[in-house]
């Protein structure tokens, strides 16, 4: 088993915290899910693998069959994305802001 499959198959890990600090951070990760169905898929799928995975831009590109300057132009406009929809959303901006 490779590097990246094991990761895939493990949870994501997060550090002990109190019944209301892990409803939060569900809300967020709740937030973020949804906000990402806002953007292309290719860019969304190529954001996961580069945040959630851990993938390096040239290991996007083989898993994805693209050239990494399309992972790249993929990656800058996912968050462009999504930072213009949280600025927009004093809400969401706020909602986001992370954990004190």
């Amino acid at each position: 088993m490779d590097l990246h499959s094991h990761r895939l198959q493990e949870p994501l890990q997060v550090a002990a915290q109190s019944p209301a600090q892990d409803l939060e951070v569900e809300k967020r990760r709740a937030l973020v899910a949804e906000l990402l169905t806002t953007i292309p898929k290719p860019q969304a799928d190529a954001l996961g693998l580069r945040a959630v995975v851990g993938l390096s831009i040239e290991e996007i590109a083989r898993t994805t069959n693209v050239p990494a300057n399309t992972v790249r132009s993929r990656l800058r406009l996912a968050k462009e994305s999504l930072r213009q929809s949280i600025e927009a959303d004093e809400t969401l901006r706020e909602f986001l802001e992370p954990l004190r």
